[in-house]
Parts: C-alpha cells; structure tokens; sequence
C-alpha cells in the first residue's frame, strides 16, 4: 500500500513539474510575440526621421486653408506683413499678421449661380502691397457681362470694384504690373501732393490678357489701350515685364510658346529656339540680370542667358516633367525654385545645374505658386492642392549686406532668326546666397543664431563667418554683433596691443 502511495506522488510530482514546465514555456513565447509586434509597430515610427532626411533639410509647415485649392501666394515687401493667397473656387484670401490667421477677402467680387468666385490671377503694384489686381474667369451666369473682367482694391482686399470698361464680360488669363522708371527730381506739383500709394498707383504699367487680346495702361487702370496681339489663337497662360523696360514684355501660351515685343506691344516675335515644349506655365526674370530668364513648362524648367533668344533644357529631376512655377531669389538668379505636379519643390544654387528635394513635411502634392518671403529670405511661401505652405529653414545663417552692380540686358531682336548677340553692360556680381552649404576652414567653428528665421530686408544676403581659435598668445579676439544683423555674431579683431601689457589670449563667444 506504501509503495502504490509513493508510486501515485511521484506521477503528481510529475505531471505537475510538466504543466509549470509548459506555463514558463507557453508564457516566453506569447512574450515574444507580444514583443515582436511591438517592434513591428515601434520601428516605422523610429526609422520616420531618417526616412524623412532624404526628402530634404528643410521643414515644410501647412499654415492656412487644408484641403483648398491655392492657385496663387503673392508676399509682397513693406511695413505691413500682408500675404495674399487665391484659391480655385474661394475667390482671395489674406493675411495682415504673417500668415497667422487668414480671412476671405471677396468684398466686391462676382460670383457664379452656385456662389463661386472664379478668380484666375492676381497682382500686386510694387512697393503699394496694398494696391492689387485681380482677374476673373469664366463663371456660369446669366449676365457674364457684370461678372467678367478685372477688379480692383486699394485696401488690402477689404473691398474690390471693377476697373476697365473694356475687359466687361471677358475671361481675365493673366496680369503683370511694373512700376515706371523713376521721374527727374522736379516733379509737378501735383505729385508732390500725391501719398506714396496714390504715387505707385499712377506710374504703374497694367498688362492685361484677356480672351479678346492684351490691353495696357500706362496711368494705373484709369485708361486703357489694345495692344497689337495677332495670329496668336492659343490661351495666354502668363505675362512677365522686364524689370527696367515696361516696353518689353513676355507672354506664355496654352501649346504656342513663347512670344515677346520690344516696343510696347506693337509687334511681337516668337522666341521657341531651343525649346521642346510650348505649354509656358511661368516665366521668371532675374532682377538684377534682366538677360538671364528661365520658364517652366509641361516638359521641365529651360534657361536662357541672352534675354530668351535661345533657351537650353535644365537636366535633373525636374527634366520632363510638369513644372507648375519658377521663382529666383531677387539678388541671386542662380537660386532657382521649381514647384511641380505632384512632386513638391526642389531648389538649385547654380542656376539649375544640380537640385535639392523639398519635400519633408510636404510630401508630393501639387505646388502651383512660390513666393520668398521679404521678411526672412531663406523662407518660402507655397500655394498648393491642400493649402498654404510655409517652408521653414532649420539652420539659421547670418545675412551680411553687399553691393550687387546691376546689368542692363538687350531687348528681343527684331530679326526672328539671329540670335541675339548684344553684349551687356556692367558687372555681375553673385553674392552667396541663404541656401548655399557654408563653407568653414579647418580649425574653425561656425557660431549660429538661436532663432530658425531671421527678419532680413529681401536685398540681404547671407553668410556664415567662422569663430576662429588660438593656442598660442595673441591679441584677444571678440566676438561683437554686426550693426547690419544683431541676431548672428560676427569676428572682429582688435588692433594688437605693446608686448609688455599682452594679456594671454581668450575667445569669447555667443552662448548657442
């Protein structure tokens, strides 16, 4: 009886130290399932950042309008910080606090049966940002008449009011507005009793296409003439002046390319040699070279060095593909953005000869419009399918302000087959500019600003001056703020004093 009783413990014993065998076994592998898919779900998160570094260095931000069509963002300079942006169906846009809030600015504006407002284009008068443009498309209504044409604000978009009897009931395409050149010191005086803004309004040039030809105005809206547009039946899709010369104008076109004149509109040429697609959806002048000029077109971004006599095809990823929008950096036509059909925007800093994405944060939307932002010249504005976009720069840089001589570029040729071969006056001189890489010698550090964005004037460039460092006794070193940008330091070295006095040698920095 003993043993069956000892024989029955020791299979207890057993078949217990088996099942909590199993448990611990059972209980290891659920963990290491359990594990297993959280590192599944962890590692997507974690690999995120380094996927997204090959998308660019920069940041992308969406500040206004989700989901919105925005066709156009104009960032005009001045005391205000006023952005204007214009959407598909929503009519205009603004913003009086840089970009902070955004308020429907449609007081005055037509509007369709279903209580669209169809704009197509807008400008802004230099130096007036309160003074601007706008084109109305085609609306379906009963009296096209009243809801067709060219409006006009002087109040920041808070009201609009129709100008220019002859553009009633046709399809506003494009508008471009320059200032005249200035006027000699004795001025009448009735100018001199002008404010500023009645000023720029009155010796602005308006060029307006519409679906009945291209009208000018030479006194800001209040009078208007038709300029010379035959033989030309295709859609003009963009008008550019140039920056010195309101007489020489440039109009792209829906499948005829390029066509430009030199007296005022009456005459025109066409200027295609070189190029391979004829859908010109922006043409972009560089300001202070007015002969370097670049369009961007359904088959990638062409450059042309001689006033658009010849063009050559830009290499890279924006080869062959829908470019949308070409925007140059006002003191440097080698710093070139280029919006695209969904693949965002990409920049170059040697005129189009190598391009860097940008797409973090922006992934690979439509972007129809960019525009540099005045107040801090690294940044971007863009108008894309999902809304405004402000592109942010994640390393701060140091502007220093330099002289740029400018050049004064040929009008187009007269002869339709010659090339141009005018030489240009002047010297062109390429300050660097705010996306360029810094580059630092060895031993050196480079200090930067705390702050991701700087208010510089846009006629700022920027660079990185680095914090030298001794080991031997020196004259001291000190790093003292620049006048022109209290934000960056810059090294400045002071006179060396009599060897007897030295003091051993210190550098003192900024702390980061």
């Amino acid at each position: 009886m003993h043993q069956i009783d000892s024989w029955v413990n020791e299979k207890l014993t057993a078949g217990k130290t088996k099942r909590i065998g199993n448990f611990w076994h059972l209980s290891r592998r659920k963990a290491a399932q359990v594990a297993l898919t959280v590192c599944c779900f962890a590692l997507p998160i974690l690999c995120l950042p380094f996927a997204l570094r090959d998308s660019g260095t920069n940041l992308w931000v969406r500040v206004a309008l989700p989901r919105t069509n925005v066709r156009r963002v104009i960032a005009p300079g001045g005391a205000t910080p006023l952005r204007y942006a214009l959407t598909a169906d929503g009519g205009a846009f603004r913003s009086t606090d840089d970009g902070m809030t955004w308020q429907p600015a449609n007081s005055g504006l037509p509007r369709d049966a279903w209580g669209r407002i169809a704009l197509q284009t807008l400008a802004v008068v230099e130096g007036a940002p309160a003074v601007a443009y706008a084109g109305v498309g085609l609306m379906v209504s009963s009296n096209t008449a009243l809801n067709t044409g060219l409006y006009m604000t002087e109040d920041a978009a808070t009201t609009w009011s129709a100008v220019g009897s002859e553009m009633a009931g046709k399809e506003v395409q494009a508008v471009a507005v320059v200032l005249k050149p200035p006027v000699p010191q004795e001025a009448s005086q009735t100018k001199q009793r002008m404010t500023l803004a009645d000023e720029r309004i009155a010796t602005s040039v308006v060029y307006v296409a519409t679906s009945a030809g291209i009208l000018r105005s030479l006194d800001g809206s209040q009078s208007w003439s038709r300029l010379e547009w035959r033989g030309v039946d295709s859609r003009i899709l963009c008008l550019a002046i140039h920056p010195g010369d309101p007489d020489v104008i440039y109009a792209g076109t829906q499948g005829a390319g390029l066509y430009g004149t030199w007296n005022g509109g009456a005459a025109w040429k066409e200027m295609n040699r070189g190029l391979d697609n004829f859908d010109i959806n922006c043409i972009a002048i560089a300001a202070h070279d007015p002969s370097l000029m670049y369009v961007a077109t359904n088959g990638g971004v062409f450059k042309s060095t001689n006033a658009g006599s010849t063009w050559t095809r830009l290499q890279g990823p924006v080869s062959g593909r829908r470019v949308t929008v070409v925007t140059l950096y006002p003191q440097d036509g080698d710093l070139v953005y280029a919006g695209l059909e969904h693949g965002a925007a990409y920049r170059s800093t040697d005129g189009g000869g190598h391009w860097t994405p940008l797409r973090k944060g922006l992934g690979d939307v439509t972007v129809f419009s960019l525009a540099i932002d005045p107040r801090s010249p690294a940044s971007l504005w863009a108008g894309t399918t999902d809304g405004v976009w402000r592109y942010v720069p994640e390393l701060p840089v140091q502007a220093s302000l330099s002289p740029t001589a400018h050049a004064t570029a040929p009008a187009p040729t007269r002869d339709k087959d010659t090339p141009s071969t005018t030489e240009i006056t002047g010297t062109r001189i390429t300050p660097p500019s705010p996306a360029a890489p810094v580059q630092e010698g060895p031993g050196a550090t480079a200090t930067l600003a705390p702050s991701a964005t700087s208010s510089l004037p846009p006629t700022s460039t920027r660079s990185l001056k680095p914090t030298a460092t001794r080991t031997e006794p020196a004259p001291t070193r000190t790093l003292t703020p620049s006048p022109s940008s209290p934000a960056a330091p810059v090294a400045t070295e002071a006179p060396p004093k009599p060897a007897s006095s030295l003091p051993p040698a210190t550098a003192t920095a900024l702390p980061r």
